[in-house]
């Protein structure tokens, strides 16, 4: 009776005390046999461990914490104690778990925490782990930030377009490394953490199944199990086996509500369960082209590190285009994205092919041609995947994969797909160079079957292949910058400058200095042009508020807390960009403009305007088409009226123009443009001289044009101006005269048979 009475004491005792101080939080010091009391199955922990990210767990089962029992006296005195094992005790093993998911359903993954043997009481806050009550008291977990931490981490779970600014985790939420030393990293995965300043995807299920490695719940669960020794025959210390039953408890309940959620397809709910889900997402990060390892939460300056992406409501309004570009892409666009309507029109005969829509933006550097793709994306609420050559390889079969892995992705997300200078895969193949030859039919292989939208940027459209023509949905020129394009990007940057509240700048002031500027640039044979693009004009502007903001720190302007950008200031970087410039010349004797022209890669002195006003303004009469030589006769009658052949010349001036030597620039002068006339080579046409000579050629031609009253066959005529000698054929078969070539220098073009509806058409003149 005597024993009774002694342990309903104690239970009593424990029960009116020591039990609410637990449950209370109220203990902050505790003995190592005790430890069993604190850490109970089902509790939630906190991990002080710096290095391990995963802060908060729940407890599975204790183990350890006895004595050792030997058989024989004297049987472990040359045995070596496991680590952590004083004092005659078994270290204390806490088996916990958090939650993840693994692109499928949410897992439990598991891990161990040990608390070596100490003497006398210690501070709960000493040990390596400690209830979660604990830690919210010392500050170190703030359970709300947790816990909404935990409803963004289950947003997560599905694909979303995100913004992200942090740097990204190479650790497990264990504390391991994310990638070993000795493993062999993928190349799309982020190895180092980077800052990180983008748009991302989140997306779990494809990035496990890029890197597998990176999954989490692989491991099995293997719950510690104290080593059982030699026991006296009545030894009692031994209670793992009671304790199995509560661990395998609390595994299968915990099992089951992860049933649950991927049947209900919801997640988490209670603040229990949210407070367990780790802190970091995977996603691909758009900037970089690589997946990441991302962290939730909030930086320094508390904000979210993963933001909502904000879309600007028009944001075509801040570029400036060519007319009509933004229409066409626009329109292009939606009627790809609609579900009904145009899209459902089919005109390939292979219904697997042709589904996409390829946009070519050429033109010169800087001009908004890579902006337009992303202002395409931003209108239509799409992500922007931007890929380079250098992303792709220079091996046929290494590009292909990558190609179809990039168009994967974009079609998975509903990207806009940006090929950003494009002309390495695009260009002319020929018989030399077999290695090209195969990187050009893989991206028209590959190209043939995506569908998606497709930009293709370069400003070397000269070089590419015929076979691309075809492939393409809508081509874009983006001829260099008016004036008129050019004032508007000024002012565009001066008025940011001005709501930034940290500018003072007089506007009106910095257009005229921009006007006088340009006019210096964009005369003919200028060293310092060509006109600044906007890329140059951007540049020039960061690089003003530097040198403004340098002068005031060093005493210029002392006392004032605002930048003042001046006419000086802006004159400062245009010097020395005109330097740059003029050095370019003297080793070229031309501008990059130039150079481009002569290389037979881009012509930017042609203006769509000017062509269409031209043609409208002169266009004769369409011929009458009528009898002729056949198809395949040596002198087959030929209709050719002026508006064709002014289309046909307008396409001539992007091929090769005439070499220039560096003897013809002379007598150049900074001063103005009057004196910079004088660098025009004599034998370079330039754009209004080419369409003075056609407007000529046009009144020749009437003026020459004889009656034939039996024919419905014009004569071509017998000479031409000077500049565009011809070449008389002799006649056909059919006694008609014979063909005609109207030979510019450099500039010769052949007339082909007429087509069905009678139209002349010409092509590059070669000789026989």
């Amino acid at each position: 009776m005597g024993l009774i009475k002694d342990i309903r004491c104690l239970v009593a005792f424990m029960d009116g005390y020591i039990a609410p101080s637990l449950k209370m939080g109220d203990i902050d010091h505790v003995y190592f046999s005790d430890l069993w009391f604190v850490f109970t199955a089902r509790s939630l922990i906190y991990m002080r461990d710096k290095k391990v990210p995963q802060k908060v767990w729940k407890v599975i089962q204790r183990t350890g914490g006895h004595y050792h029992h030997d058989t024989d006296p004297g049987e472990n005195e040359h045995t070596e104690q496991p680590a952590g094992d004083r004092g005659g005790r078994h270290r204390f093993v806490i088996d916990c778990f958090h939650l993840d998911y693994d692109g499928i359903r949410y897992v439990q993954t598991y891990t161990q925490v040990f608390i070596d043997c100490f003497e006398d009481c210690q501070p709960l806050a000493s040990l390596p782990v400690v209830p979660i009550r604990v830690a919210e008291k010392a500050g170190w977990i703030d359970r709300g930030a947790v816990v909404a931490r935990g409803r963004q981490f289950v947003s997560c779970t599905r694909p979303q377009h995100r913004h992200y600014v942090g740097r990204h985790q190479i650790l497990r939420p264990n504390g391991l490394q994310l990638h070993e030393r000795d493993e062999q990293v993928p190349e799309n995965a982020a190895r180092y953490p980077e800052w990180i300043e983008s748009e991302v995807m989140v997306d779990f299920e494809r990035a496990l199944q890029e890197m597998p490695g990176w999954r989490p719940g692989i491991d099995e669960l293997k719950l510690f199990k104290a080593a059982a020794p030699k026991r006296r025959q009545f030894g009692i210390d031994i209670d793992t086996i009671w304790d199995s039953k509560l661990s395998e408890q609390v595994i299968f309940e915990e099992w089951e509500k992860c049933q649950r959620w991927d049947k209900e397809r919801t997640g988490p709910s209670e603040e229990d369960d949210l407070l367990l889900l780790t802190d970091r997402i995977f996603a691909f990060v758009f900037r970089t082209r690589k997946w990441a390892c991302l962290k939730l939460g909030r930086d320094n300056d508390r904000e979210e590190m993963l933001r909502e992406k904000k879309c600007r409501p028009e944001p075509w309004n801040d570029l400036q285009l060519p007319d009509g570009h933004k229409r066409l892409v626009q329109s292009l666009i939606e009627s790809h994205s609609s579900k009904e309507g145009p899209r459902s029109l089919h005109f390939d005969l292979v219904r697997a092919k042709g589904k996409g829509v390829t946009i070519l933006l050429h033109g010169v550097p800087g001009v908004g041609k890579t902006s337009t793709a992303e202002c395409a994306a931003e209108a239509n609420n799409r992500p922007l995947l931007p890929i380079t050559c250098g992303d792709l390889g220079t091996k046929p079969r290494e590009v292909e994969k990558k190609l179809e892995e990039a168009f994967q992705l974009a079609q998975l997300w509903s990207c806009v797909l940006l090929l950003d200078e494009a002309d390495i895969f695009l260009a002319q193949r020929n018989e030399s160079d077999i290695h090209r030859n195969a990187l050009v039919s893989v991206f028209l292989r590959v190209l043939e079957y995506y569908e998606g939208i497709l930009f293709l940027t370069t400003n070397r459209v000269g070089v590419f292949d015929e076979a691309f023509k075809s492939r393409i949905h809508l081509p874009l020129y983006y001829p260099p910058l008016n004036w008129k394009h050019t004032e508007k990007i000024w002012r565009t940057h001066l008025l940011k400058l001005g709501r930034s509240g940290l500018v003072d700048v007089d506007v009106e002031d910095i257009v005229a200095y921009a006007e006088t500027f340009f006019e210096r640039q964009s005369c003919r044979g200028s060293m310092i042009g060509p006109v600044w693009n906007g890329r140059q004009i951007r540049n020039a502007f960061q690089s003003a508020v530097a040198l403004a903001g340098y002068r005031r720190g060093n005493g210029e302007g002392a006392g004032a807390q605002r930048i003042r950008i001046e006419r000086e200031h802006f004159d400062r970087v245009a010097k020395t960009s005109n330097e740059f410039n003029h050095y370019i010349w003297s080793i070229k004797s031309a501008n990059d403009a130039d150079k481009a022209e002569r290389m037979g890669i881009r012509y930017d002195g042609f203006q769509v305007d000017e062509m269409i006003h031209l043609k409208q303004h002169h266009a004769a009469p369409a011929p009458v088409g009528g009898v002729g030589g056949a198809a395949g006769g040596g002198g087959g009658g030929i209709a050719f009226g002026f508006s064709d052949r002014l289309a046909t010349m307008a396409a001539a001036q992007n091929m090769n123009p005439p070499p220039m030597n560096n003897n013809q620039f002379q007598g150049f002068t900074n001063t103005g443009c009057q004196n910079q006339q004088q660098a025009v080579p004599n034998n370079s046409f330039s754009n209004q001289q080419r369409m003075m000579s056609m407007q000529q050629q046009h009144h020749h031609f009437q003026n020459q044009q004889p009656t034939m009253a039996n024919s419905n066959f014009p004569t071509q005529p017998q000479s031409m101006q000077a500049g565009f000698p011809t070449q008389q054929q002799p006649n056909g078969p059919s006694g008609f005269p014979g063909q005609q070539q109207a030979m510019p220098a450099n500039f010769p073009i052949q007339q082909q048979p007429y087509g069905q509806e009678g139209i002349g058409q010409q092509a590059p003149y070669s000789q026989p």
